[in-house]
């Protein structure tokens, strides 16, 4: 959501995800740098997908957790979603996905998270076919104190399959927060890999 979590250098990251008709459930893991004693970050997430029509619903829960996490440094916590998903054209795809959370990250309290998003498929060149997406999100605390306040993020990027189950994302990231410098704008590349 716009904030670096790895003070702004790289990151490891990997997952496992399993489906039966419309469960889904999953674990994903990356490195993370809090300054901290802090490593990695370990969330855990399942959920419904269903399609009504051209539209895919999607109700889901994820855990966020950071194990090895100091005893007085409690920044576990759990949200629920419901999203939704379609193709405009044949081309255009949109999303919408809000995000609930009764103690958000590091004990900031109640939230909300509404997200957006539009996927383009801008063709084919050769064996590369480069889509272009993008997302706007809004986190909204229920009450604003102390560091704890609402703020809007947004990315916009390519990514295209350099070969085989091997993709490359070149994407921009940035939020309207100019008091966290871990919320900078900022250029982000992500080689990825899926099976």
């Amino acid at each position: 959501r716009g904030e670096s979590q790895s003070n702004e250098a790289g990151a490891i990251q990997g997952g496992f995800d399993a489906t039966y008709k419309m469960f889904y459930a999953g674990v994903w893991a990356s490195s993370v740098d809090f300054g901290d004693d802090t490593g990695y970050e370990l969330d855990l997430y399942g959920g419904i997908k269903h399609k009504f029509g051209g539209v895919e619903a999607d109700l889901g829960v994820i855990y966020y957790a950071y194990p090895d996490a100091s005893d007085n440094n409690d920044q576990d916590y759990l949200e629920v979603k419901f999203g939704l998903s379609g193709d405009l054209t044949s081309n255009i795809g949109l999303s919408g996905t809000v995000y609930y959370s009764d103690d958000y990250y590091n004990q900031q309290g109640e939230a909300f998270i509404y997200e957006g998003g539009i996927s383009i498929k801008l063709g084919t060149y050769g064996r590369f076919s480069p889509t272009f997406t993008a997302l706007i999100g809004q986190v909204d605390f229920d009450t604003e104190v102390g560091t704890t306040y609402d703020f809007a993020y947004w990315n916009a990027g390519i990514e295209v399959g350099l070969m085989d189950k091997i993709t490359l994302d070149l994407r921009y990231w940035g939020t309207d927060d100019e008091t966290n410098p871990l919320r900078d704008d900022r250029f982000v590349a992500t080689i990825s890999s899926s099976w």
